[in-house]
């Protein structure tokens, strides 16, 4: 049960991945994006670094979590 909590943690912080590379492809789109080419977002350099700033947001405090929630499993044992 445990691994499959961390599989699914490990998705949820990496899944706005796929949309930040999606945002780079080629598309046709109204105007071009910052970088000079149609894509399927025109505001795609700075979407992209952004979902990716999410993603690894998620996963670090995905990551203190786990940390926090050892230590304080291991603090409670020790006052038994």
């Amino acid at each position: 049960m445990k691994k499959l909590i961390n599989r699914i943690l490990l998705i949820v912080a990496i899944s706005p991945l796929v949309p930040a590379v999606a945002t780079l492809f080629p598309w046709e789109a109204s105007k071009p994006n910052c970088l000079g080419y149609y894509s399927v977002c025109s505001f795609a350099p700075y979407s992209s670094i952004i979902l990716t700033g999410i993603a690894f947001a998620t996963l670090d405090l995905i990551i203190a979590t786990k940390r926090l929630l050892k230590r304080f499993l291991r603090l409670s044992n020790d006052l038994r």
